[in-house]
């Protein structure tokens, strides 16, 4: 994230189900979210059962710098996110998701209003699942 961002952006960055404009009503989601004037990395997952969101890491970023986020999703009763190797205070349950609830990358950049032009730049993405 090039900047801070201002009080009516957000960004995600994760796995989700559907394109929504609105983020919160997605059906199904894991993934990092960046919102509001602060450098708090917040995490979030809905299975369709329990939503969780804005719930903060314990993390903040840098804006300007790069960061390495992972999501291991190998216990969905405890999906763990880390930044730059630091584990997240807290996991997420999204145990009601299923085989057939297909979820796939999901990178949003969003803004309310304003001129406020906030960059995200992404050199890198990997994602390993099991068949």
């Amino acid at each position: 994230i090039s900047a801070q961002l201002t009080s009516v952006q957000r960004i995600v960055l994760g796995f989700a189900s559907a394109l929504n404009a609105t983020l919160d009503s997605i059906a199904s989601n894991i993934w990092f979210r960046f919102e509001g004037a602060n450098l708090n990395v917040l995490i979030e997952g809905d299975d369709g059962t329990t939503d969780t969101d804005d719930v903060d890491s314990g993390i903040d970023y840098v804006a300007g710098a790069y960061h390495v986020y992972n999501i291991d999703a190998t216990d969905l009763s405890r999906v763990r996110f880390s930044v730059d190797g630091v584990e997240a205070s807290r996991t997420i349950s999204v145990s009601a998701l299923t085989a057939s609830l297909k979820l796939q990358p999901y990178i949003c950049i969003q803004k309310d209003s304003g001129t406020a032009a906030t960059s995200l730049t992404i050199d890198y993405i990997r994602i390993k699942a099991t068949r």
